[in-house]
């Protein structure tokens, strides 16, 4: 008989797999949709844009909820939910149907990104916190690396439709697993809840992230982008006023909570797009083939599989600053390595891939486990929420810095080719300049904050 802690741990492992596992396969399943429904690929950018954004927006409500709710209550109803979004997402009629179900899918995957980590830390013994964070790591990156693979065989030899119904058996046994479990746990048991800001945040996120995306686009991206950050202050400014805040702002006088997330965003900042750029440097300047691409890009969340375990039982042992920055460090040095070299080959590159995917395997399991172990357990989910919203908007930042400056490179210059070069290697420069300047903030977050009372 499976003990509690294993259905725990293994129902959210699930979880963690099955969202990277069908967002990396979609992405591979996009000309095949495009062609079913007999529209242009690029509009089918709806489908990722509108989850990312979707999910963004409702994770600090949804942090709040699931303190107040009871965090297995609130995993629960996000997985049934996500289920159910996800089988309706692979019998939709049209494209328009398909964005619909997939902006609900980002809504309930946050009520899940809310409450799992809260779980795996108050279900296990706070010496393990940091080797479960990393399984928890390492699955998703196995999703990631699986998704191509995987989604492209179900695509090629069944339908694209068959990512979304693979998707829902896995789904459907982590409900299983943890319906099993009768305990619950609860945070800040709030009587009140603050709709203004939810609708402030929900509103002023979705529109930062999406104007930020398109900014170099049109002047309604930057009018959106900027009407976003607005309400964004308004938000701070009401939840500093309110006494039912779904963000309580006392949290980030910790320094090692405010620290950690700031490193997390420079992390993400740095990191996300390295995939994006890598790829045009194989195709477009080394003119490999897609599926070639593919097979390479797999190093690195293979790698970040393999180590992150083993990085997040270091962190149990080890203060996580240290295992943290050094992981950053290493990533500054994949960068630079990318930046500076005039011309990478495909086996530099496989190489360079393996670092990057070392270093990220090193920061993120020790890095969330600072995060968590410096709030109070009460507030695991808002902590949790906060987490999650840096990962996003990492990596909003990453692609609008990297689509800006090629943007901008190929825009003045006749050579294009040359000028895309050119742009890989500036962008490379800037992301490895953002993750130097995570290192200081992962180092300024202080000692191991385990025991250390937390703010509540």
């Amino acid at each position: 008989m499976m003990k509690t802690t294993q259905r725990i741990l293994w129902a959210i492992c699930l979880t963690s797999f099955t969202g990277p596992f069908m967002a990396s396969s979609i992405n591979v399943a996009i000309p095949t949709m495009a062609s079913e429904f007999q529209v242009p690929a690029d509009q089918l950018s709806w489908i990722v844009t509108m989850f990312l954004l979707s999910t963004a927006a409702t994770l600090l409500p949804c942090g709040k909820l699931a303190d107040m709710w009871g965090r297995r209550r609130m995993y629960l109803t996000g997985v049934a939910a996500f289920g159910l979004t996800t089988l309706a997402a692979g019998l939709a009629p049209s494209l328009s149907w398909l964005i619909i179900l997939r902006t609900l899918q980002g809504i309930t995957l946050s009520a899940i990104f809310a409450s799992y980590m809260p779980i795996l830390l108050a279900s296990h013994d706070p010496s393990e916190q940091g080797r479960v964070i990393g399984l928890s790591s390492a699955t998703t990156y196995l999703g990631l690396s699986a998704g191509p693979f995987v989604g492209g065989i179900l695509t090629q030899y069944v339908s694209w439709r068959a990512v979304f119904f693979f998707s829902v058996i896995l789904l459907a046994v982590s409900y299983v697993l943890m319906a099993s479990i009768k305990e619950e746990w609860y945070g800040s048991r709030d009587t009140g809840f603050d709709w203004w800001g939810s609708v402030l945040s929900g509103a002023g996120i979705f529109l930062f992230l999406y104007g930020l995306s398109a900014y170099h686009d049109s002047l309604t991206a930057q009018i959106l982008f900027w009407t976003g950050l607005v309400l964004l202050i308004a938000f701070i400014w009401h939840e500093r006023r309110t006494s039912h805040a779904i963000l309580p702002l006392e949290i980030f006088d910790n320094l090692t909570f405010s620290m950690s997330n700031v490193a997390s965003l420079a992390h993400y900042s740095a990191t996300y797009a390295v995939t994006f750029l890598v790829s045009f440097h194989l195709q477009l300047l080394l003119h490999l083939d897609a599926s070639f691409t593919g097979a390479i890009l797999l190093t690195q969340p293979i790698v970040m599989a393999i180590f992150s375990t083993k990085a997040g039982a270091l962190a149990d042992r080890h203060d996580p600053r240290y295992i943290a920055s050094a992981g950053m460090a290493v990533t500054v040095l994949g960068l630079a390595a990318f930046s500076f070299l005039p011309t990478v080959a495909v086996s530099l590159t496989v190489g360079l891939l393996l670092v990057l995917g070392l270093g990220a395997a090193l920061f993120i399991a020790p890095n969330s486990s600072a995060i968590m172990s410096s709030a109070a357990a009460s507030r695991h989910g808002v902590a949790s929420s906060v987490l999650a919203l840096m990962r996003l908007l990492g990596q909003a930042l990453s692609m609008a810095i990297v689509t800006l400056v090629l943007s901008a490179m190929t825009a003045s210059s006749a050579d294009y080719t040359e000028a895309l070069e050119q742009g890989i290697h500036l962008s490379f420069i800037i992301l490895a300049a953002a993750c130097l300047g995570g290192i200081f903030a992962s180092l300024a977050r202080g000692s191991r904050p385990i025991d250390k009372n937390p703010i509540e």
